[in-house]
């Protein structure tokens, strides 16, 4: 509490900071260009792009 900003903050990071550049693995990939390939296609078949459905456009708009 009677640190300063610098040494809390250093403090902070040593007990709270995780190391989150692991490896992410999927099952039956063998390389990131494999990896990446199966977030894009996860990515492709859940997103839905309203802007180009021009009822859900209008609907917004009106709220606004």
């Amino acid at each position: 509490m009677h640190k300063k900003p610098t040494e809390f903050w250093k403090a902070w990071s040593a007990k709270f900071r995780k190391n989150i550049s692991s490896d992410v693995k999927f099952k039956y990939c063998t390389n990131d260009v494999e990896v990446a390939n199966r977030f894009a296609e996860k990515f492709s078949s859940v997103y839905y792009n309203s802007k180009t459905d021009g009822s859900a456009v209008d609907e917004f708009m009106l709220a606004l």
